[in-house]
């Protein structure tokens, strides 16, 4: 019986051999009581025993075989769901393809990169997705697999389902089976979408950098520790007259001019591992020098070794050569000239110290408020000259400075940042001297106030004249004529209306003469007060043209102002109405006077058609039209500042600010003027 099963019977997988199993069977049957046992058998027949011994055998056998089946049956189907999860949650997309490439199975990972669900996916030909530039590229990747086993991966464009395309590597594999060893293909399929962008920027990159390697206009170098030239950019053909190629493989010390000076910039980029802007002199081709900077940095292996230097070389020749010249104008010029970084003082021309009085470089490392009068103004000027040149870049302020011997100069200052993009640099200041015009202009403003108080004399001595004489004498001859014929007895019609009419011709002269005096100098001005009077000519000024003007004073009436003051302030109102009237085209004009210590402020405002003042101002340079600009000289002469406020069709405001002045006592002067 074990004869005929070792020879008809098969090892099942899994299980041990037919004989070892065989064995198992009959030691199981040995604890237990065999049926051939219960049956008694002739001796002849012992050989249907043994039959009977081997079948129950076979039996034990059989089950023996049939339970290690079924655990094998067991682990198989664990060992397949383990590997299905493998294949289903790996991070890779897998697809399964047939013959005419459809997808029969796709895992998680290959949905997602397709932009569908699984279920969307299965049965769709997989070529669908491959962007229409790669299809080729995809079918000759699967035939390659079918015809040479190829395992070299592909880089295909695959089409989601919303529209987006994605870059994925894809390496495919025959599965055998029974049919034909090509009924299906696995595709593994590892999205680089990143990657390929990554790769795409870096093309990008060098094409970029290249270009500008190519373009650089100072000329970048790698050299060996010996001096070898390893790299030139090739802008080194620009400034040497060498061909780059020619230079490569040469030594850096045939082009000093100074070898040894290339001992001294090796020694510092070793000490410190980079120069910044060091300073060289190195000739070209046909043996000219010219001036250089470099800035390199060394580099080091991973032993810590010098290995190489690179940097940059930038040709300074012609910057030498401004800078000699910007050094022999800066010597020349009159102005004085100062670098200030920190609030003190780190460079300054030859003028500046002839005009503040120091000997020269006593100034560098001093802190600038010693120029000062005293430390307000120090703070005044600082603080200004600061916020001008952090809101526009330049700055200007006129100040009194301090000279060494104690003696004070007035000064213009003009500032600006050494680099506008980076004031921590240092700020560049220009003084210059105005002590003698200031000194010409204080002369000047001297001399106009004294033309414009002996004009005004004339003007009083004139009205004084026409109204005390020749206004009296007009007055009496009225009289006389009006009563030339009071005693005759008879006087013809024709001599009374002669008479008449020339009684009116000098009454009309009266009034001319009277008005002619009232605005060369009012007599109520000393009589009256300046309020009164300018109170008394906006009426009159109103009847006659038309034109409401409503005027109002505030703290004036108790105010003893100087003779210069009191008439320039109504000369600025009677001319402010008097272009009202010619220009504004307006219906009613406000005034108002008011005392606020230390100054009056007077205010003009209509509601006329307004302009446009800066146009105005640059207008006023070419016409000859002196009445704003006669107001403004007039508030200069008095120490005071006159501003312009208007836009058209929005009428103007001007106000006009004057230091008070004061003057004597009125009610100590006598009064010598009759009333109008």
């Amino acid at each position: 019986m074990d004869k005929d099963h070792r020879q008809n019977g098969q090892q099942p997988t899994g299980i041990g051999s037919l004989q070892e199993l065989l064995q198992k069977a009959e030691g199981l049957l040995k604890h237990q009581v065999l049926e051939s046992n219960l049956v008694t058998f002739p001796e002849d027949r012992q050989d249907v025993l043994r039959l009977v011994r081997d079948v129950q055998i076979c039996r034990v056998a059989l089950n023996i075989q049939h339970e290690e089946l079924l655990k094998t049956k067991r682990e198989l189907a664990k060992s397949n769901q383990t590997w299905f999860d493998v294949f289903d949650y790996a991070p890779t997309g897998f697809f399964i393809l047939d013959r005419q490439r459809r997808i029969l199975q796709v895992n998680r990972a290959g949905a997602r990169l397709l932009g569908s669900e699984r279920g969307e996916v299965k049965n769709q030909v997989f070529s669908r997705f491959v962007a229409p530039e790669h299809t080729s590229r995809f079918l000759d990747h699967l035939q390659d697999i079918v015809e040479n086993q190829s395992k070299t991966p592909c880089e295909l464009a695959l089409q989601m389902r919303n529209g987006n395309q994605i870059f994925v590597l894809a390496q495919g594999q025959c599965l055998p089976s029974r049919k034909s060893r090509t009924d299906l293909f696995l595709m593994a399929v590892m999205e680089i979408t990143d990657r390929k962008i990554s790769e795409k920027a870096l093309q990008t990159s060098e094409r970029r950098y290249r270009s500008i390697f190519e373009n650089l206009q100072d000329v970048y170098y790698e050299a060996a520790m010996d001096g070898t030239i390893l790299e030139l950019s090739p802008s080194i053909e620009n400034i040497s007259n060498y061909k780059r190629e020619a230079l490569i493989g040469r030594c850096l010390y045939d082009f000093y001019v100074d070898p040894n000076k290339r001992n001294d910039l090796l020694n510092t980029i070793l000490k410190y591992g980079k120069v910044i802007d060091y300073e060289v002199n190195l000739k070209d081709k046909n043996n000219i020098s010219a001036f250089f900077l470099i800035t390199a940095k060394l580099l080091r292996d991973a032993n810590n070794a010098p290995i190489k230097i690179t940097g940059l070389m930038r040709n300074i020749d012609e910057l030498k050569r401004a800078q000699g010249m910007l050094n022999a104008i800066l010597a020349a010029s009159p102005v004085g000239i100062f670098l200030i970084q920190d609030n003190k003082i780190t460079w300054a021309n030859e003028a500046i110290y002839k005009i503040l009085s120091y000997e020269f470089h006593t100034l560098i490392g001093q802190n600038t408020i010693i120029l000062y009068t005293d430390r307000t103004e120090y703070e005044r000027a600082e603080n200004y000259l600061n916020e001008a040149i952090n809101q526009s870049g330049i700055a200007q302020i006129e100040t009194q400075l301090l000279r060494k011997d104690g003696s004070l100069i007035d000064c213009y200052i003009y500032a600006s940042p050494l680099e506008p993009h980076d004031i921590n640099k240092g700020i560049i200041r220009a003084v210059l001297d105005i002590t003698v015009r200031k000194n010409a202009e204080e002369q000047i403003n001297l001399l106009s106030q004294e033309l414009m108080r002996a004009h005004e004399n004339e003007r009083k001595m004139i009205s004084s004249e026409l109204h005390d004489r020749i206004g009296q004498d007009l007055s009496t001859l009225k009289i006389g004529l009006d009563t030339l014929l009071d005693n005759q007895p008879i006087v013809s019609q024709v001599t009374q209306h002669r008479i008449a009419e020339l009684s009116s011709i000098l009454q009309t002269a009266i009034h001319s003469v009277r008005d002619l005096s009232y605005d060369l100098r009012p007599p109520s001005l000393d009589q009256l007060g300046l309020p009164k009077t300018i109170f008394q000519f906006c009426d009159d000024f109103s009847k006659k043209t038309g034109l409401d003007v409503d005027f109002s004073a505030a703290g004036m009436d108790d105010l003893a102002l100087d003779t210069d003051t009191e008439i320039n302030i109504y000369r600025l109102i009677q001319e402010g109405l008097n272009n009202v009237r010619k220009h504004a085209e307006a219906e009613t004009v406000f005034i108002r006077l008011l005392a606020s210590f230390p100054n009056i402020l007077l205010r003009i405002e209509d509601d006329g058609k307004g302009f446009d003042v800066k146009q105005r101002l640059v207008d006023m340079k070419n016409e000859k039209r002196m009445g704003l600009r006669s107001m403004e000289e007039r508030a200069k002469l008095l120490q005071g500042k006159m501003e312009i406020k208007s836009k058209p069709g929005k009428g103007t405001k001007i106000v006009i600010e004057i230091p008070y002045k004061k003057g004597p006592d009125r009610a100590s002067e006598k009064k010598t003027h009759l009333d109008r």
